[in-house]
């Protein structure tokens, strides 16, 4: 299934991942997408390069017995990384 993996500062070959059994996904972020929402609120636009909300494509697989209920995932850059996350 291909999902849409938004972020916001997150540099293209951040790894996405899914610690969850029954998921496999896409490891790393290469295709960046065009944004679908609005501008971040938080950071107005200045002379100085900043990393806007951006999203990007990746590809979950889901096993047929895998149980229902949510899943844990995260990011992870370089310079570091999110908490896990439902």
């Amino acid at each position: 299934m291909d999902v849409r993996v938004g972020t916001e500062c997150s540099p293209p070959r951040t790894e996405f991942i899914i610690t969850d059994n029954g998921f496999s996904t896409t490891q790393i972020l290469t295709k960046e997408l065009p944004p679908t929402g609005e501008p971040s609120p938080r950071r107005l636009p200045t002379e100085v390069p900043i990393s806007y909300p951006r999203e990007w494509a990746a590809e979950v697989s889901i096993a047929e017995d895998t149980p229902l209920g949510a899943v844990y995932w995260r990011l992870s850059t370089a310079l570091g990384g999110t908490t896990s996350r439902p």
